[in-house]
């Protein structure tokens, strides 16, 4: 019976460092591609990465799919932005707005799958840093990130029913599931800044600040207005729209500057990945 040839684990080691120089260059006429965050998070030749960062593209990548979904919607299907259920409640056009409808609803979900994984990967690799460091770490500390990084990644996972439920279906049920990821990743924020409090920038406090009055204010405010008007009957909104649309786009516009403000903590390093040959995989699972 013929066997597979035995290859030298040396040479195999060897060649991850072949293999990593093969890896796509993020340059492009001498300017380095990786200070474009996206660029350098989808890039596999990155090795180091601050989970912060993940979380912070993810953001990017939302503020990317409502330029792209509010365009589309303008010059396809404009008569949403004029009238809504939303904006006969709220008083004005909440951003969501834009792709809550064909064919810009097709596009948010084709960008939801890299800011899912982008979001995923900031709960599995700051759960990660959580257990490295955990010598400088309270137990408070410790707890508070596991709890929100699996918070947050149960949230990110049905944020994708805000394509399938549109507020034409369920009104309430379609801001639930938006409300409910704008606090969970409120919380996963606040978390890794009380890992960090004493590092902190007076940026990294007066974004945190603008970013918590948005995340807090905004959900209170369109959940007053709307049961104002489902339950007691009142006419348009009850809060003057300028104050809800204030915190409204007040968080979007924190959620675009997180890759700015967002407090960084330690690194990973990722440099250390090796092939592993298939035949000693076999091997070690038909002889344990």
């Amino acid at each position: 019976m013929e066997t597979a040839p035995m290859r030298d684990d040396r040479d195999i080691n060897n060649n991850s460092n072949s293999i990593r120089s093969k890896l796509p260059s993020a340059t492009m006429n001498g300017f380095d591609l990786n200070k474009i965050l996206l660029v350098k998070l989808f890039n596999p030749a990155t090795t180091e990465v601050c989970p912060e960062e993940y979380l912070a593209g993810a953001g990017q990548l939302l503020a990317l799919m409502l330029v792209s979904c509010w365009s589309t919607t303008y010059f396809f299907n404009h008569d949403i932005i004029v009238t809504n259920p939303i904006k006969t409640r709220i008083g004005y056009n909440n951003l969501c707005i834009g792709f809550d409808s064909p064919p810009a609803c097709y596009i948010a979900q084709y960008l939801t799958a890299p800011a899912s994984y982008l979001a995923y990967s900031f709960g599995l690799h700051d759960w990660k840093r959580t257990q490295l460091v955990e010598s400088r770490l309270t137990s408070r500390q410790r707890y508070f990130s596991v709890v929100t990084d699996v918070l947050f990644v149960l949230s990110i996972s049905i944020f994708g029913l805000l394509f399938l439920v549109n507020p034409f279906v369920s009104l309430w049920v379609h801001s639930a599931v938006f409300l409910q990821y704008v606090f969970f990743r409120w919380l996963v924020v606040a978390a890794n800044l009380f890992e960090l409090r004493r590092g902190l920038t007076l940026g990294n406090k007066v974004w945190f600040g603008a970013y918590t009055l948005a995340s807090v204010g905004m959900p209170v405010l369109i959940l007053i207005d709307y049961v104002a008007y489902d339950y007691y009957g009142h006419d348009g909104p009850i809060i003057p729209w300028y104050f809800t649309w204030s915190m409204d786009y007040l968080w979007f516009g924190c959620l675009a500057l997180s890759g700015m403000f967002f407090a960084k903590g330690e690194a990973l390093d990722h440099s250390g990945i090796k092939i592993v040959p298939t035949y000693q995989r076999q091997a070690t699972s038909d002889f344990a």
